[in-house]
């Protein structure tokens, strides 16, 4: 028999922490929980687009509409409240750049009424992978033209990977609900982001993870030099300036896409940078990095004492 109200996991990101295989996986049906697929409310792989309709809501208390096969907030409140699911998932990595209190706020009128327990999840890299994955993203999609020096210095003039807080704010907003993990291969459960996803998403249910490819797998160096090169030679001179960053965006994803398809298993020179740059990136965020051990630990112990 279905329980009426299921349980809710709003899955933040953060980007390039595999946001894309969850997403593929959940959309495909490929976890089940206690032998049933989640319920997972989007017809377009993942849930970003809601990020513009929740800041929305939270300013004008007004219901953006979508398209007939989408789901905006009203019509996932009434899934939610009406489907009988067990478990449901939302997932927008672009959740990560909203305020939380925003994000709850929503929430709290179309989702949480309808639901048992809920959970946010979130995934964070270390600071050095997070620069290399940042400079290829930005590369790609035309974003960004230099180096990984380059790109470090640009990131540090706006703080944009310093993660202590941030994740401050969502703890604190959302309490003993909010959960991060790592996104480090050796510290996922069996190497494997879905079984940790899976794991930590729905505690204590039994799980089954269909094994499927890595989605949106990081560019090599190979193909960073060849997506710089296409996107320094893309010329829509009769188009505002965001609507060619939305061609170079566009252009940029299907290429990128198609670049890690044809990629064989194995080949291609993985992207780094030399070891003074790291150092320089290691003293940066070191204060940033101990504060959120410091933070890690402190959870941990409170949740042993309960």
């Amino acid at each position: 028999m279905l329980q009426k109200n299921p349980n809710l996991i709003v899955h933040i990101g953060h980007p390039k922490c595999g946001s894309t295989t969850i997403q593929q996986a959940l959309f495909n049906g490929s976890i089940k929980v206690n032998g049933d697929k989640p319920l997972y409310p989007t017809s377009r792989i993942n849930h970003n687009y809601l990020r513009k309709h929740i800041k929305v809501y939270a300013q004008e208390q007004r219901i953006l509409k979508t398209n007939p096969q989408d789901f905006n907030l009203k019509k996932i409140s009434q899934l939610l409240e009406s489907e009988g699911y067990a478990n449901a998932v939302i997932s927008a990595e672009a959740f990560s750049g909203l305020e939380p209190k925003v994000l709850l706020l929503a929430m709290q009128k179309f989702m949480l009424p309808h639901v048992n327990e809920h959970t946010i999840l979130c995934y964070i890299r270390s600071h050095a992978s997070r620069c290399i994955s940042g400079f290829a993203e930005q590369t790609k999609t035309g974003k960004f033209v230099g180096t990984i020096a380059q790109f470090h210095k640009q990131a540090t003039e706006k703080r944009r990977f310093a993660c202590a807080p941030k994740l401050a704010r969502w703890r604190s907003t959302f309490g003993d609900h909010f959960k991060a993990r790592p996104f480090a291969r050796d510290l996922l459960l069996n190497e494997s982001l879905l079984d940790d996803f899976s794991h930590h998403a729905f505690e204590g249910a039994e799980i089954s993870v269909q094994k499927m490819n890595i989605q949106n797998e990081s560019l090599h160096l190979e193909d960073i030099v060849f997506m710089r090169f296409i996107q320094q030679h893309i010329k829509s001179p009769n188009h505002k300036k965001s609507q060619h960053n939305a061609i170079k965006l566009e252009i940029g994803l299907h290429v990128a896409r198609a670049l890690s398809d044809k990629r064989i298993k194995g080949k291609g020179t993985k992207i780094a940078m030399d070891r003074p740059l790291a150092e320089e990136i290691r003293k940066y965020y070191l204060a940033d990095a101990q504060e959120l051990r410091s933070e890690e630990r402190r959870v941990g112990k409170e949740g042993r004492s309960r």
